[in-house]
């Protein structure tokens, strides 16, 4: 599921994304999306910038995962219909399979969102042991 619409910066030190309200919005209802979407947001918006650049080898989409939220500060209930959002990722580390990563959401140029995403990239043995546990 994609929820972030485009990349407007990617700078080796960090990626901007952007998000449009609309009605086909993942989550609108009545007019806006809940703002806890903000989270998803920040964490598509880590995975675009690992994505462009620490890319494996030919480019497949890799399997990564949110493991930890601390801080996430948000000054609206909701995002309504038309509102422009920004997102921006600022890797802390990034060491072998985990990262941290400050994040930060614009509502309408202005920033009413922040928070410390904690990601988790499993290696090819982790996620084949995965696999034989769900059979």
């Amino acid at each position: 599921m994609l929820l972030i619409d485009r990349i407007i910066e990617n700078k080796p030190e960090s990626l901007v994304s952007g998000v449009t309200i609309s009605e086909k919005s993942f989550g609108y209802d009545r007019g806006a999306v809940p703002s806890w979407f903000g989270i998803e947001y920040m964490a598509q918006t880590i995975a675009a910038f690992n994505g462009l650049n620490y890319a494996s080898p030919g480019g497949k989409p890799e399997i990564g995962f949110l493991v930890g939220v601390r801080g996430y500060n948000i000054k609206t209930p909701e995002f309504k219909l038309g509102s422009e959002l920004e997102i921006s990722v600022a890797p802390n580390f990034v060491a072998d399979n985990s990262g941290s990563f400050d994040c930060k959401l614009k509502l309408n140029g202005e920033q009413v969102a922040e928070a410390i995403i904690t990601t988790f990239k499993p290696n090819k043995e982790f996620i084949e042991n995965l696999k034989g546990q769900t059979t």
